[in-house]
């Protein structure tokens, strides 16, 4: 579905500040509209992502040089909103299967250990669209769920243009 939008209109670019610096930047320059936080990696590394010429606006109010992700579209930013109502009915459908999860499923939507409930709500999916990916508290949440111990690995599953994530993740704790 997000193959289908136009791959020449947003870009991604990874800053090195804190989630209020870079929503203090959209705000200021009122580009909400064009420009989100597509994922929060860390306490000072955040992605952003939407229309190229807002984007290195922001980054330029920012004071960063930034850097471009190698990716097709803006994911999880307002370009990715023409898509939603076609995925939605998809998950709506995958929803109704009733299947529920035997192991804790961390939300990257919320950052934390995600209810049936909300893990059969297509609307969590949806919003994982354009919602920031939080990482970070993912990363955390998930952890949280690991004893640490090898009869009980934790797997922290990263997809992604590059894998940064995953080497944050297996630096964390023992994580593989």
């Amino acid at each position: 579905m997000s193959q289908a939008l136009p791959t020449d209109e947003g870009i991604m670019m990874a800053a090195c500040c804190s989630v209020e610096a870079v929503t203090q930047a959209i705000k200021k320059l009122g580009v909400q509209a064009q420009v989100s936080i597509a994922s929060v990696n860390g306490p000072n590394s955040i992605v952003v992502a939407g229309a190229k010429a807002e984007v290195l606006m922001v980054m330029s109010e920012l004071g960063q040089k930034g850097k471009r992700l190698s990716v097709s579209h803006a994911f999880h930013s307002p370009l990715m909103m023409p898509m939603a109502e076609e995925f939605r009915a998809v998950v709506r459908v995958l929803s109704e299967s009733g299947t529920t999860p035997s192991i804790p499923v961390v939300s990257t939507v919320t950052g934390s250990v995600a209810s049936a409930e909300e893990l059969a709500d297509p609307e969590h999916w949806v919003r994982q669209v354009w919602s920031p990916v939080l990482f970070s508290g993912a990363l955390e949440a998930a952890l949280d769920q690991w004893p640490g111990k090898a009869s009980k690995p934790c797997g922290v599953p990263a997809v992604g243009p590059d894998p940064g994530l995953s080497r944050m993740a297996r630096g964390r704790a023992g994580a593989a």
